[in-house]
């Protein structure tokens, strides 16, 4: 009898383990802004399930500091660990933009549509050239330079999109049409099964107003 219990039991975890995890990526990022002779450093954990994306990072006056940007239900949460409270925004809606994955997977649009309807849309101009294939961090990345031109503004990107990740961007440098700079590495990348509820905030939690 036993020996039936541990093999349906068995059985229903094989069952249910791809219901209850996805397949996902976890990273330490390293983020570097240059602007105007000054260099701020940031480091942080990354999670992502594919869609949804988690952020935590210590903070010496606050303890740990998770933001969650869930896709599913629209919203940004804030997780403030040391006072096991959160915030909740609206996630933005859709502007019409496309991503730097759009880019490289041939989705993006020449025009973005603007919040208010009155307005007309703006043209957009995007120059994709592949540089070369690299590998980073142990997987083969594409190399990219990307351009986007809005309104004769340039912004333009090199980017690592790792092909066994799904294009997920490993690394970038980035620099704004204001002339700002930012370098994105993803190190430390693997493959794990992911939770949902990473996705949201944990449930003895209590939520606060964002003003």
């Amino acid at each position: 009898m036993k020996s039936d219990k541990f093999f349906v039991l068995s059985l229903l975890f094989i069952l249910l383990t791809p219901i209850l995890a996805h397949a996902g990526i976890t990273s330490d990022v390293r983020t570097v802004t240059f602007d105007k002779g000054k260099e701020i450093e940031n480091y942080r954990k990354h999670f992502s399930d594919g869609k949804n994306i988690r952020y935590e990072e210590e903070v010496k006056s606050e303890g740990r500091i998770i933001e969650i940007f869930n896709y599913d239900t629209k919203k940004k949460y804030t997780v403030m660990d040391a006072l096991k409270m959160y915030i909740v925004q609206d996630m933005p809606k859709e502007d019409g933009s496309t991503s730097i994955n759009d880019i490289i997977e041939g989705k993006d649009k020449d025009e973005i549509k603007p919040k208010d309807k009155d307005k007309k849309p703006k043209p957009r101009t995007v120059e994709k050239k592949l540089l070369r294939d690299e590998v980073y961090e142990g997987y083969s990345c594409a190399v990219y330079d990307i351009k986007v031109i809005i309104i004769g503004r340039v912004n333009q990107s090199t980017v690592w999109a790792a092909k066994e990740l799904d294009n997920f961007i490993a690394k970038s440098e980035n620099v704004s049409y204001t002339g700002v700079k930012t370098l994105i590495e993803h190190k430390n990348i693997k493959k794990v099964d992911i939770q949902p509820s990473l996705f949201l905030p944990p449930k003895d939690y209590k939520p606060m107003s964002p003003f």
